[in-house]
């Protein structure tokens, strides 16, 4: 949410989506114990509420999102502030979907049309018990009629895909018009762990095949330039972006985490608005920190910690958005523009303890997370720094006095 949050503060348009296979484990022939299932839609209900405040734009089914079946993946997505989405799974009957087939949305001006198909070679037995009434038509044949539906609408149209390597190519060969694919790598019910460095981005028949892992460790990025005078991509440029350790966790998210481990709810706001994302004022700071913890501030002012963003200025690279999240605190949370990272200069405490706003007003009640090796490797990793970091070396240079 950080990372999202940074790339909106820049300005940058978002459109934010996922593949499918988020919320249950692999799917099973036969349903869970009762005892497992409220856990399972417990823990989905909390993750569709974890899309909602990143502000997610549409969601593909995948075959493990129908463990519990169609009519409780339908009551899940009525908790989403976004569309679940599947073309060619329908009624038997009526041959109507279940979900919406296609979403159409604007971001930035352009017209994204966004539509997901799932493989049809489910299990027979499995089939029967998580779509009763229900069936999958032709992948292929569902999106050569959904695009011909959505190219008249769009500017750039992208899939949402469910199906085998072999199968996505074979898609893309015959439906030209899709510009992008997503590809959530799942085979047979189970979601790939690790993806291999090359495989995350492929050109097939000109066109940018996405994956992702199933870690949640990284975000696959694809930038797109679209012309206004001709419809799909002009060029496009892909990544992977590593978010743990080094992007800050946000508070909000955080929170939301802290109240399920209580049994709590965390609920949005009614009138919450996904695409106006602004920093909070959540950041307490070293000088309120060091009101009532002074002799850890004295050893905090000490430290090569409290005197590293000049660092950046000697090199001219205090704007640089991959070097103030290391060098100050907060970017993503407290600001977004990186002429503010000065106001947020340093490395403060709050930038090992984690962002606890609420310690200020109740410390007994609200504790800061312990800091641990994690939280060091996150801006010392010598893939970004290019130096070697020796943890229990430096452990001794970085650690306040313990409390009295």
């Amino acid at each position: 949410m950080t990372y999202l949050q940074q790339l909106r503060g820049l300005g940058v348009p978002v459109l934010l989506v996922d593949g499918g296979d988020a919320f249950f484990r692999t799917i099973t022939r036969q349903a869970p114990p009762k005892e497992e299932q409220r856990s399972d839609l417990s823990n989905a209900s909390v993750i569709v509420n974890a899309f909602n405040l990143m502000g997610y734009h549409a969601f593909g089914i995948g075959p493990q999102d129908l463990q519990y079946g169609v009519a409780r993946l339908q009551e899940l997505s009525r908790e989403a502030r976004f569309p679940f989405l599947c073309a060619n799974l329908v009624d038997k009957e009526t041959k109507e979907p279940f979900f919406k087939p296609y979403e159409i949305i604007t971001i930035g001006g352009v017209r994204f049309g966004v539509f997901a198909i799932i493989h049809d070679k489910l299990n027979p037995t499995l089939q029967k018990r998580v779509i009763p009434g229900g069936m999958i038509l032709s992948p292929i044949d569902t999106a050569k009629q959904v695009v011909k539906e959505l190219r008249p609408q769009c500017d750039v149209i992208v899939a949402l895909s469910q199906l085998y390597d072999k199968t996505n190519k074979d898609l893309l060969a015959e439906v030209s018009e899709i510009d992008v694919l997503i590809d959530p790598m799942t085979r047979f019910g189970s979601k790939s762990i690790w993806i291999e460095e090359n495989g995350y981005y492929q050109l097939i028949n000109d066109t940018p095949r996405m994956r992702i892992d199933g870690q949640g460790a990284r975000v696959g990025v694809l930038d797109m330039t679209v012309s206004p005078e001709k419809k799909g991509l002009a060029s496009h440029a892909a990544y992977n972006i590593p978010l743990e350790p080094h992007i800050m966790s946000h508070p909000a998210m955080t929170l939301l985490i802290k109240k399920v481990r209580l049994g709590r709810s965390f609920s949005l706001p009614d009138k919450f608005d996904p695409e106006k994302r602004f920093p909070t004022d959540s950041i307490l700071g070293h000088e309120t920190c060091g009101a009532c913890h002074a002799e850890q501030y004295e050893f905090w002012k000490s430290t090569t910690h409290a005197a590293n963003f000049h660092t950046l200025e000697t090199a001219g690279a205090q704007l640089r958005t991959d070097c103030i999240g290391c060098h100050s605190l907060g970017y993503g949370i407290a600001y977004v523009d990186p002429a503010q990272a000065v106001a947020f200069k340093e490395v403060q405490c709050e930038n090992c303890h984690g962002i606890n706003p609420r310690h200020a007003d109740s410390p007994s009640e609200s504790h800061f997370d312990l800091v641990g090796e994690r939280t060091c490797w996150g801006c010392h990793n010598p893939e970004y720094t290019q130096k070697q970091f020796d943890y229990e070396a430096a452990l001794p240079k970085a650690s306040c006095p313990k409390m009295k």
